[in-house]
């Protein structure tokens, strides 16, 4: 389950431990700036799994907005939780998520 609080993290609710792919792409760019690293990644109870880490650079110069994507495989027990990720890597200059298409699917 989500929630409005985090749109981009997802609980397990199931009683029984389960092996599920998760898929994300990103459609972003940035609020200002030109030239910056930008990483793509999801996590599993607050901590990112480095191999669904994607870099990609965004600047001014570039036509917006620019795709990522990324997944992994993930074990989750019950109350366990899933989060998308996305971060500056060169400055604090905000990212904008324009859209994002999350999918989850029980292995």
């Amino acid at each position: 389950t989500g929630s409005l609080a985090n749109p981009f993290g997802f609980i397990y609710t199931g009683v029984a431990t389960k092996l599920f792919k998760v898929s994300v792409n990103v459609t972003w760019s940035q609020t200002a700036g030109n030239g910056d690293n930008v990483e793509l990644a999801i996590g599993k109870n607050g901590t990112v799994k480095p191999s669904t880490r994607i870099q990609s650079y965004l600047d001014d110069n570039s036509t917006y907005p620019r795709n990522a994507g990324t997944s992994g495989i993930f074990q989750l027990a019950t109350d366990e939780f899933i989060e998308v990720f996305v971060r500056n890597q060169t400055s604090s200059i905000a990212l904008l998520v324009k859209a994002c298409n999350i999918q989850i699917t029980e292995l």
